[in-house]
């Protein structure tokens, strides 16, 4: 009943004002304009306003309901109380869902106030886009109507986080990319699992930089709801990326290194046949090889006590390798077509794979015998040896642990000469098994690192030969061979994807030059390529190789 009474009053009123006044008035606050008018609603219903600086009267009323802004307007100079808007209200003039933002009434005196309206979100279908409106007289000597419709951002910013990549110093890098520019994504927003975490970037554009610090995996992502866009939507949570790390880390590693160690192990050990072929000199001898090198210096091998040094170094993926092997030896001669000794080996291993290295000194210890047919050139040898490595690892590049190994050599060696003329042919079979055996450790992070068996078992089956070349001054060589051979490598605990688990089958060619000067210096050059046969192995090399005798 008041309502009515109320709006038909002002109705009036504007039509008492309309007459009088006829025209726009300069006036004080809300006063520079002359203003009687209605917008639609959604639902065609109407917002009134009004604004007679005349009579000191401004009202905005949504629907003719009598619902003013801020509870009040002014009437005359003086303030009118009505009740504030509500949703509810909104609703009733086709605004589904509405969130009022701000409201302003009469909060001053009509000659001081310079804003009277209403803010609010809505949707004007069920399901449709969300506006902002504001709905306002404002200004205060030039009144103007504000009707405005905006639609509103309510899409939510998401994040999209790349994999894990190894930096190659220890670290682990991610791209993360934002689907919107974001001013409050910080390094803060980062959950992260075995890892601490910096943060680089701006804008969409980011990269997370990881440093492990525990066990297992390492694990990033972003929560729901930690940074927001410029409408102030709230993140939505991005994927998982992971990676493992620590126990599986190390693990790969050590089994690296002791394939490259058991495969040095065999191929550095001195040759014994000699000792019944009676060569009578020292040697020492250097080479330098693509991928890799070789140094050697050996004793008088027709001695009983002998002594032999040797080193190679290379690189295979990602995985670079040197190895430094030691030997004494005495026999004693039983026969001439017999001896029997013991040896005594002393080695350094080391494998570094970027940040990350291991790297082992160890002995061995065993017996060896050396045998020729009687009346035949064909010569046997074999040996058993045991002994045990300590171990140091750095798994990332930054702390570093110790771990024991246990290792098993047994090898014998068949070689043969058949002289076709000029030609001679050495037909050789040699078969070695290698075993290296770590034991488990707990590290530095507090993780049991368990124990891994590993051994390597090669047979290689070839016919090596010589051919003597014309030259004026010293003697010249064509050297050359074809051999096959077959490997096997296998384990327990081990770690997959660094050593091939199975049988491996390949050929070998070889073809140099050996030159021996008056001197007995040898100045030799050899070439070979191994890996035929084998899909996804090839391994060549270029050597020159220098000998000089005492």
């Amino acid at each position: 009943m008041v309502r009515s009474v109320i709006s038909r009053l002002l109705c009036l009123c504007f039509l008492i004002s309309a007459l009088m006044i006829g025209s726009a008035k300069e006036g004080a606050a809300l006063g520079g304009g002359f203003i009687i008018t209605s917008v639609p609603t959604p639902n065609r219903g109407s917002i009134f306003f009004n604004n007679i600086p005349f009579t000191g009267t401004a009202f905005v009323s949504l629907g003719g309901s009598g619902q003013v802004p801020g509870g009040s307007f002014y009437f005359n100079n003086g303030i009118l109380n009505q009740s504030a808007i509500t949703p509810a209200g909104l609703a009733s003039l086709g605004y589904i869902g509405a969130t009022i933002l701000s409201q302003d009434g009469a909060d001053s005196t009509y000659a001081a106030d310079g804003y009277m309206g209403i803010t609010f979100t809505a949707r004007e279908t069920v399901g449709g886009p969300l506006y902002r409106y504001e709905i306002a007289l404002s200004g205060v000597t030039n009144t103007q109507i504000v009707n405005t419709r905006v639609l509103v951002d309510t899409t939510q910013p998401t994040a999209t986080i790349g994999a894990l990549t190894p930096t190659g110093s220890g670290t682990f890098q991610a791209s993360i990319t934002l689907s919107e520019p974001s001013t409050d994504f910080t390094v803060g927003d980062l959950s992260v699992t075995n890892a601490t975490a910096t943060l680089t970037g701006s804008g969409t554009s980011y990269v997370a930089t990881l440093t492990p610090q525990n066990n297992g995996t390492i694990e990033l992502f972003i929560p729901a709801g930690v940074f927001s866009d410029a409408a102030g939507n709230l993140n939505l949570e991005s994927n998982r990326v992971s990676t493992l790390q620590a126990v599986t880390n190390a693990q790969r590693q050590i089994q690296a290194f002791q394939n490259a160690r058991a495969n040095s192990l065999v191929t550095n050990q001195p040759k014994l046949t000699q000792f019944l072929q009676g060569s009578g000199s020292g040697v020492l001898d250097a080479s330098v090889t693509q991928g890799s090198g070789y140094l050697n210096f050996a004793s008088d091998p027709a001695r009983p006590v002998w002594f032999s040094v040797t080193g190679n170094w290379s690189s295979q993926d990602d995985f670079d390798n040197s190895y430094a092997l030691a030997v004494v030896g005495a026999h004693r001669q039983i026969n001439s077509n017999l001896l029997i000794g013991a040896m005594l080996q002393f080695d350094y291993a080391e494998t570094e794979n970027g940040p990350a290295s291991v790297d082992g000194t160890g002995w061995l210890v065993g017996p060896y015998v050396v045998a020729k047919l009687p009346n035949h050139s064909v010569f046997l040898e074999g040996r058993v040896l045991y002994g045990q490595a300590d171990n140091n690892i750095s798994p990332f590049g930054t702390y570093e642990d110790s771990f024991d190994s246990d290792r098993w050599l047994v090898q014998s060696r068949v070689t043969g000469e058949i002289k076709r003329g000029a030609l001679t042919l050495m037909p050789l079979l040699d078969v070695s098994y290698a075993s290296d055996d770590q034991k488990a450790y707990t590290d530095s992070l507090g993780n049991l690192i368990p124990q891994q068996d590993f051994s390597l078992t090669t047979a290689r089956l070839g016919v090596d030969f010589s051919h003597p070349l014309q030259v004026s001054r010293g003697e010249m060589m064509l050297t050359g061979g074809l051999s096959g051979i077959w490997s096997t490598t296998s384990g327990t605990g081990t770690a997959p994807g660094v050593t091939p688990i199975g049988d491996t089958a390949r050929a070998r060619a070889d073809l140099g030059l050996d030159y021996r000067l008056e001197n007995n210096s040898l100045l030799a050059a050899n070439v070979f390529y191994d890996g035929i046969g084998e899909s996804g192995f090839e391994n060549y090399s270029i050597s020159l190789i220098w000998q000089m005798a005492f």
